[in-house]
């Protein structure tokens, strides 16, 4: 995994991870569900926020997981790591991971401010900062495998 990518996602676990526990220790109730025209319709203990950095923490791991063993897949010829269509899935796994951990980060945001952040800027900012983060790596290291 490329180092920026790495530390990019454990930032956003550690941001996530910091916003759990301001709203542990400032709130009583926080807002955990919102309907479609972005109203609160359900509250709860801000425990419950610990939910997801360790989703995050989660995802991460299962897509490194997957990622640095691509013998483990599903598929019936050999697969050497040197593979040149294996660095392209890699490289496409370290995009999906930073949309994952981006979008629970925005999660935690719309927990902090009481209110939801629009869920189509949300997925708009998530794919362009993806996209920026693929173009990053790419720059860096063009024939280096990640």
């Amino acid at each position: 995994m490329n180092k920026f990518i790495r530390i990019f996602n454990i930032a956003l676990i550690l941001i996530q991870l910091g916003i759990s526990c301001y709203l542990i220790t400032q709130y009583d109730l926080i807002p955990i569900h919102w309907d479609i025209s972005g109203a609160i319709d359900s509250y709860g203990s801000p425990s419950v926020s610990l939910i997801i950095p360790l989703l995050s923490l989660i995802t991460w791991g299962m897509i490194f997981f997957v990622k640095n063993h691509p013998d483990w897949w599903n598929v019936r010829n050999e697969i050497k790591k040197s593979a040149a269509g294996i660095s392209i899935i890699r490289q496409m796994f370290d995009c999906m991971t930073a949309w994952s951990m981006i979008l629970m980060t925005f999660l935690m945001y719309s927990m902090l401010r009481g209110k939801l952040f629009l869920i189509g800027l949300m997925f708009i900012f998530a794919l362009l900062a993806c996209i920026i983060v693929f173009f990053i790596k790419r720059i860096n290291c063009p024939d280096k495998e990640s």
